[in-house]
């Protein structure tokens, strides 16, 4: 049984990545509806009732837990293990994230304009069709055709920026945590504001050298109670999508991510759980390519399913939930094959996150 509470750290946060990473596919997964807005009545519950309880609870709530705790996750590796921030450390740091960020980014989003290419000129003329393609080289890092990667995006920035981070977490660090929480409660719907805000947490617990799962339990018991009701009350106010709800949305971003670090630590030091060097490897493939083609042609197939299975909402739930299991096994499948054919190029696509 683990005891060291570093290696327990480090084996927790390597087996959360594939977790969150299914969460994202999640977030990508609206079933039967896209854009849904349910009207439940709560006090008569039926069965589409239960389908659309499920839907929110995955796709609006659960899963929204995953890209916040990235950027947490982000923000305490960037400055583990430094003592002093100086030039040196700054510029060997962006010259790594050339590699683990840059040029996936320029990659994929490169990958997503020849697909996009192909399936607009599948329904337009030629001239079309390069003007569409010009118009998202213009918006090539403002809104990036492979959407998932504005987290790459907003990464990149906030390292960028990681002087600052620097600076005001080690000279003011109590002052500008307490900003921190103030700006998510009041601003953490927005996921612009989410990036900065929990990289911010995780970088403040680096620079101050405090453990993530030390710190996180003890605060368990309070984080469990405000997560689950946070979470029951997110459901019932469309999490974020409601005045109501996208104020008590930023309480269950924080509790909930403190909540699944204390959980999964718990399992890792019992050893209920392992992580498998697979699955973290692909991780970054997973998040780049599941709303790409081919695998964004699987929802065709998926809305032919819901449209025969229309009135049975047990069987829809059912299909609603495996779709984006169905989707993280087709991802993982191409990246073994690509890993087996050209191992160089998914080194590459993959962030220098696997050997070569």
């Amino acid at each position: 049984m683990a005891t060291d509470i570093q290696t327990i750290q480090s084996k927790t946060i390597n087996w959360l990545r594939f977790p969150l990473i299914v969460l994202v596919v999640f977030i990508h997964n609206y079933g039967a509806v896209y854009n849904f807005s349910p009207n439940i009545d709560w006090t008569n519950i039926t069965s589409v009732d239960v389908y659309e309880i499920i839907r929110i609870l995955f796709s609006k709530v659960i899963s929204h837990l995953a890209v916040p705790c990235f950027f947490f996750i982000s923000g305490y590796l960037f400055f583990y293990n430094i003592r002093v921030f100086n030039k040196e450390i700054f510029i060997s740091k962006l010259k790594k994230r050339v590699y683990t960020l840059l040029i996936p980014y320029l990659l994929w989003n490169i990958i997503a304009i020849i697909f996009d290419f192909y399936n607009f000129y599948s329904n337009h003329n030629l001239s079309k069709s390069f003007i569409h393609t010009i118009n998202n080289l213009w918006y090539f890092f403002t809104n990036p055709l492979d959407y998932p990667l504005w987290y790459v995006r907003n990464l990149m920035i906030l390292s960028a920026l990681s002087p600052v981070y620097f600076y005001l977490l080690k000279k003011w660090p109590q002052l500008f945590l307490g900003i921190f929480i103030v700006v998510l409660l009041l601003w953490g719907h927005s996921t612009n504001i989410n990036s900065i805000v929990f990289f911010g947490f995780g970088a403040y617990l680096s620079i101050n050298k405090l453990n993530i799962i030390s710190t996180f339990r003890s605060i368990k018991l309070p984080m469990y109670i405000i997560a689950f009701i946070t979470m029951c009350l997110c459901v019932y106010f469309n999490s974020k999508y409601t005045d109501i709800g996208k104020r008590i949305y930023p309480l269950f971003l924080l509790s909930g991510i403190i909540s699944i670090f204390n959980l999964a630590s718990i399992c890792i030091e019992k050893e209920i759980i392992k992580e498998k060097k697979l699955l973290t490897s692909s991780v970054f493939f997973i998040y780049a390519i599941h709303v790409l083609l081919p695998i964004s042609w699987t929802n065709a197939y998926f809305q032919q399913a819901f449209s025969l299975c229309e009135g049975n909402y047990g069987l829809c739930t059912v299909i609603y939930l495996i779709q984006p299991l169905l989707k993280t096994a087709l991802c993982i499948a191409l990246f073994l094959l690509m890993k087996m054919i050209v191992p160089k190029a998914v080194y590459l696509l993959s962030g220098n996150r696997i050997s070569s």
